[in-house]
């Protein structure tokens, strides 16, 4: 099995050996970086669904762009909804939906396209939704004047784990042109909200984009 032990540094040292494997694997996930392990790993991850590259729902083809428009949709009307539920602050209307679907877009067109080299960001998306989603329903915590840092967030942990080179969370920060400590702190609490658990079933994926 995986066992994580979470340490002073926010350092992370999982380790398996199993007689499923011949080799026993250690990797270090850190907060701010991901490095020693071939595979990207969950965090605290069930190892009957240890992620292999054929069952991996990322892997998959371009979605098409009735599904790619549909994803986009459900992810502005997710906003939108816990927006209206969590933000008094915030006005519900036609502009403010076009400007949750102008920010998605950033996200998908340039945050997590740019960053996923050998993955399809639209694939990605769905990984961001279903982290947001995770992390709302844990805290009720969404306000409209943290969405971007918010959704940086999410984009970097899809990157952390689904994108086998990972990700620099200082090179995310430079990109996306906000503060390196402002998105380590948020990273840590996203991660903390949803307990480490990163992993998403082909069919959860298959769900979302159908």
């Amino acid at each position: 099995m995986v066992d994580c032990h979470p340490s002073s540094s926010a350092l992370h040292r999982c380790e398996r050996s199993d007689k499923l494997y011949s080799q026993p694997w250690n990797c270090k996930i850190s907060v701010g970086s991901l490095s020693g392990c071939k595979e990207p790993v969950s965090y605290r991850q069930d190892p009957n669904s240890y992620r292999q590259e054929s069952h991996d729902p990322m892997s998959q083809g371009l979605l098409s762009p009735s599904q790619n428009g549909l994803l986009m949709k459900r992810f502005v009307d997710l906003l939108d909804r816990s927006l209206q539920l969590y933000d008094p602050d915030y006005e519900p209307g036609f502009f403010m939906k076009g400007a949750l679907t102008q920010l998605v877009s950033v996200i998908t067109n340039q945050i997590l396209k740019d960053f996923s080299i050998g993955k399809q960001s639209d694939a990605l998306l769905v990984a961001v939704i279903v982290y947001v989603e995770a992390y709302i329903n844990k805290t009720h915590n969404i306000v409209q004047k943290d969405l971007y840092v918010l959704l940086i967030t999410a984009s970097l942990l899809a990157l952390k784990y689904w994108h086998d080179e990972g990700v620099s969370a200082k090179k995310m920060a430079r990109f996306a042109r906000v503060g390196v400590k402002e998105l380590l702190s948020k990273e840590i609490e996203f991660l903390g909200a949803l307990n480490f658990e990163l992993h998403i079933s082909p069919a959860v994926f298959s769900e979302l984009i159908n």
